[in-house]
């Protein structure tokens, strides 16, 4: 608990931050023991949450079917197009579209997405309001500090009513202390808490600096939602230009930069900073803070999973943090690399450079899908080339022996198999939209979740390449019992010359491809 001592929340939150403690201490009472007589112990639990799981953009209320009166008095319009009012509180409408209530105190902004307009939404919210500020007062905090302008809090409350079937519903909230960039609750935060909610993305997630990064990435989130409320400074300004600007020369020498945008967007994420920055940025520029505030949680968040700050940071993209998760290839993955004139392979190493510790790197995910549909459609159209090609030899007459026709045969089958596998591959991409972080991840894993890991997957990959050259080789197969029987003499030795300094030079590119380890070489 807080010293009694300590005269406000942001002394206190500073202090527990400094000393490595992010929650209450365990004898935080509970909303019953809390302001005993003066506590209305409202219905319904209440439970700390952060801004990623509240319900804004994941349960939306539906639309009422029922009609209202929609009739239009006489006379100017503008008092009969208002929002009904909510007593002691106001409605704000975010620059998304989004709506949600607003309640200012001396030092305190109490801010909930739940319809108020109900009156029974209402009632409860302001009772879970009043149980937790005497909560609040009982763990020796205070929100009695305004900030330079007059209005401007140094803590935000937001709480929200779950919209299940429980009776009552219970009640979600977290503070935010403006002044540190963190959010914080007063009940305390067990160790499985903080490791499923707050950082369920990472293992061995154990620093309280690196839980701190978790917190201002939630913290940036709160402020992007909320941003009707929050003035936009200019060290903002000037802090995101700094990390934008480092982020492009990364993006722009290195090639595994860490950095989750593509140079191109780091550009335009760049030039719309100096754009707000060049005009009066210093106020309440609510659509500018909702951009400001979504850009500088992306790159906390990156911070946060790539453990920055901590002795065994992440540095480049295919860096593992906890150790080489590469086993030796399985027996299944080793014929069958084989049999796919190793492609497999190469696939397999370009997965495991991109799918590293389970995380996946935006740019580097999104150029990765993109060479794949690259590559399959022009693989489709080889194919087709190569179908018209097996059926018009098949059409020449007097040519065609049984060995002649089943090496076309096998030629047709490849081409069709390089077709369809490429069509299929691709509507799997589109289908899935698998090109966007979120779906790509839960992709990867959902493949790579079994014994094989990502094997399966690299062999999936490789299949319209593997067919089309099988196709070729089969084709060439055929092309030579043809040449080779209808030539006599010097003219079959001429051939045999052509055709052997052919293949061998074909040969040449899988032979250095598969040239056994690459060895580093400086670059300048």
């Amino acid at each position: 608990m807080p010293n009694p001592n300590i005269p406000s929340v942001t002394e206190s939150i500073r202090s527990s931050t400094l000393n490595g403690t992010i929650s209450m201490n365990k004898s935080s009472p509970s909303l019953a023991e809390a302001g005993s007589g003066e506590l209305h112990i409202p219905r319904g639990p209440v439970e700390p949450t952060i801004p990623e799981d509240m319900q804004r953009t994941k349960l939306r209320p539906l639309v009422p079917k029922q009609q209202r009166n929609r009739q239009l008095e006489a006379g100017k319009l503008t008092g009969q197009l208002q929002r009904n009012e909510v007593a002691e509180w106001q409605h704000v409408v975010h620059p998304s579209g989004a709506l949600y209530f607003h309640q200012w105190r001396p030092g305190l902004d109490i801010l909930t997405d739940t319809d108020l307009g109900k009156t029974e939404n209402l009632n409860s919210i302001n009772e879970h309001v009043a149980s937790l500020l005497s909560l609040a007062r009982a763990c020796q905090l205070s929100f009695d500090q305004v900030g330079p302008q007059g209005h401007e809090a140094q803590v935000s409350l937001v709480l929200e009513l779950s919209q299940t079937d429980t009776q009552p519903p219970s009640c979600r909230y977290y503070f935010v202390d403006h002044a540190e960039r963190l959010i914080f609750w007063l009940h305390v935060c067990t160790d499985h808490w903080v490791g499923s909610v707050l950082c369920g993305e990472l293992p061995s997630v154990s620093e309280k600096s690196q839980i701190r990064n978790a917190i201002t990435a939630q913290y940036w989130l709160h402020c992007e939602r909320y941003a009707n409320t929050i003035r936009l400074k200019v060290e903002y300004l000037h802090e995101l230009r700094e990390i934008l600007i480092h982020a492009n020369a990364d993006a722009i020498l290195s090639e595994t930069s860490v950095i989750p945008f593509s140079r191109i967007d780091l550009e335009k994420m760049l030039d719309v900073v100096c754009k707000i920055q060049d005009a009066d940025s210093d106020g309440n520029h609510h659509h500018s803070m909702s951009v400001v505030a979504r850009m500088m949680r992306l790159f906390a968040h990156s911070r946060f999973i790539n453990f920055s700050g901590l002795p065994w940071a992440r540095l480049d993209a295919d860096q593992s943090l906890y150790g080489t998760d590469r086993r030796p290839k399985s027996y299944l993955f080793v014929p069958f690399s084989l049999l796919l004139l190793c492609a497999p392979d190469k696939h397999l190493k370009v997965l495991q450079e991109i799918y590293v510790d389970r995380l996946i790197n935006a740019s580097r995910w999104a150029g990765f899908i993109n060479n794949l549909k690259d590559e399959w459609t022009a693989f489709s159209v080889y194919s087709t080339v190569m179908l018209a090609v097996d059926i018009s030899f098949l059409a020449v007459p007097n040519v065609i022996s049984v060995a002649v026709s089943t090496a076309i045969y096998a030629s047709t089958l490849s081409a069709l198999g390089s077709l369809i596998s490429s069509v299929l591959l691709l509507g799997q991409i589109r289908g899935l939209e698998i090109d966007s972080v979120k779906e790509g991840a839960a992709y990867m894993s959902s493949k790579t979740y079994s014994f094989f890991g990502a094997e399966i997957l690299a062999i999936m990959l490789s299949l319209p390449y593997a067919f089309l050259v099988w196709g070729m080789i089969t084709m060439g197969i055929a092309l030579s019992i043809v040449i080779f029987s209808e030539t006599v003499g010097i003219a079959k030795g001429i051939i045999l010359t052509v055709w052997a300094i052919v293949l061998l030079l074909v040969c040449l590119p899988l032979a250095l491809s598969a040239n056994g380890d690459e060895k580093p070489v400086k670059s300048w």
